[in-house]
């Protein structure tokens, strides 16, 4: 799987089809970010790229919760 250009291995239980939407998500992230930041290297394009993904992961999580709460009142 190729994530930023560079080529991954990636082992798991996780069926291949979603371990490459996964992949694709994050390179579409990182090429988000690179797009708009060029002069970052790779390494500060993945760290960003990992907090915007945590970020939307908290948001959702919020959201979800929001929702829960929401239906047990």
């Amino acid at each position: 799987m190729t994530i930023f250009g560079r080529s991954y291995t990636l082992m798991g239980s996780a069926n291949p089809e979603y371990m490459l939407l996964l992949c694709k998500y994050v390179d579409s992230k990182m090429h988000e970010i690179n797009n708009a930041n060029p002069q970052f290297d790779p390494l500060k394009t993945a760290i960003l790229a990992a907090v915007n993904i945590t970020n939307e992961l908290f948001q959702n999580r919020e959201q979800s919760q929001d929702i829960e709460n929401f239906l047990e009142e």
